[in-house]
């Protein structure tokens, strides 16, 4: 991949928030705990809401963009005249975008740090919690990222995303992303197979347009986090697997 150049004056950014910018349900949590269609116990609130007011400290939301003038052409994603990647699903998916946005963006390794700490100490419930927590606060990250990108953008809005490993695509996409638009001293890194460090984080292309996609990333992804076997076979209601 040829070294890309964010276009129209657009430069390169990195914006930082605080942990407690972050917008994190406690209804979002549970969704990604397996309770979308199940109640959920006086227990289990309890612990969220206990675990919630520990993530803000742990969350270092941070954010690596750039804007590009793009064309979809049978080849695949062309960046400034240059071919980005060849992929059927970047041709379907961004189909009559003119413009896109590469993106990276992580809440930090902390909060993992904190998860791990309590599943060496037997406190697998309360792991899982923070776990959870991190995926949600992720979700709420990546709104802040697409309302940062429409400010710029407007009148026209974030109309479709694509993400590494959907359809075609392999996650060798994940750091070419984050060569377009990394430099030294970035918060995120990839390593040899590809993966991002710290662990919770995500690269993603957002094409501009004039209709909107949905806000939640997890909408329509092809991801299965919400009835993920970990969801299944531990119980937050104590600290002992089910």
């Amino acid at each position: 991949m040829r070294q890309c150049k964010p276009s129209r004056g657009a430069a390169m950014e990195r914006i930082s928030w605080r942990g407690d910018e972050l917008r994190i349900e406690p209804s979002e949590v549970l969704r990604f705990l397996g309770y979308q269609h199940r109640p959920a116990s006086s227990e289990i609130l309890r612990r969220i809401d206990e675990e919630l007011s520990e993530a803000v400290a742990l969350l270092d939301p941070v954010a690596l963009v750039g804007g590009f003038d793009a064309a979809v052409a049978e080849t695949g994603l062309l960046l400034d005249g240059g071919v980005f990647s060849k992929s059927v699903t970047l041709r379907e998916r961004l189909a009559g975008v003119d413009r896109v946005w590469l993106c990276a963006y992580t809440i930090g390794n902390r909060l993992d740090l904190r998860v791990s700490e309590l599943s060496s100490d037997a406190q697998m419930a309360r792991g899982l919690v923070l776990d959870k927590i991190g995926i949600a606060a992720l979700d709420s990250l990546q709104s802040m990222v697409r309302a940062w990108i429409e400010n710029r953008e407007q009148p026209r809005t974030v109309c479709c995303r694509v993400f590494p490993v959907q359809g075609d695509l392999p996650i060798a996409l994940q750091a070419q992303i984050l060569t377009a638009i990394g430099g030294p001293n970035a918060p995120i890194s990839v390593n040899s197979h590809h993966q991002l460090s710290p662990l919770k984080s995500v690269a993603v292309i957002l094409g501009i347009g004039e209709s909107s996609v949905a806000a939640s990333a997890c909408a329509g992804c092809e991801a299965r986090c919400l009835t993920s076997s970990l969801n299944r076979n531990t119980s937050v209601d104590s600290d002992a697997p089910v």
